[in-house]
């Protein structure tokens, strides 16, 4: 694997108070099976401790096929059908390594 091949994902996730609860428990779902994953290099979701109403997810993957892989996954598309039903806020941001491993 080549450091340019490798997807790396942050995305912000804000929920309302009053789904603090079933959000965190989507995360953790989603967490445990994405990490299963063949491609997955790194998953996980974090909650502000300033905010307790926002998570961040920190994501690596190994290439873009098994970027695309995840997103269909089961597991994922119940994450994402949770948080649209809760009209939770998703900013989602690729990045590029500045440093290679």
């Amino acid at each position: 694997m080549s450091a340019a091949s490798q997807i790396n994902i942050v995305a912000i996730v804000t929920v309302p108070g009053d789904s603090l609860g079933e959000a965190t428990k989507a995360f953790q779902t989603c967490v445990l099976a994405s990490r299963r994953e063949p491609a997955c290099l790194f998953y996980d979701f974090g909650q502000d401790m300033g905010d307790p109403e926002r998570f961040v997810a920190s994501e690596a993957w190994r290439d873009e096929a098994g970027l695309k892989a995840h997103e269909a996954s089961p597991h994922f598309q119940a994450l994402l059908k949770t948080l649209e039903a809760m009209k939770a806020k998703v900013e989602i941001m690729r990045l590029a390594s500045l440093v290679p491993a």
